[in-house]
């Protein structure tokens, strides 16, 4: 959903497209697919959250470093004042 180019941006929609596609191989032989999300805002987090689970994924999320295990929310808190990035 975000950072195919290595930053945070949401990746253009025929690229989600096409891992969508190859992902659901997987999903269509029984498997339950993991996607790895590497942002850390939350609004994004969020919307990767939403469109992974409606896609029928399972999102998860962790640093791009992998220095931390991944995390599969049930949900992310929405964003406040006091919410900072994880880094």
């Amino acid at each position: 959903m975000f950072g195919l180019d290595g930053g945070e941006h949401e990746n253009a929609p025929d690229e989600v497209e096409h891992a969508a596609g190859t992902l659901n191989r997987a999903r269509s032989a029984g498997k339950p697919v993991f996607v790895v999300e590497y942002v850390s805002e939350p609004a994004q987090q969020q919307a990767a959250l939403q469109r992974l689970r409606a896609l029928g994924f399972i999102p998860t999320f962790t640093t791009r470093a992998l220095n931390t295990p991944p995390t599969v929310p049930l949900a992310v808190p929405a964003p406040t004042a006091t919410t900072k990035p994880q880094q």
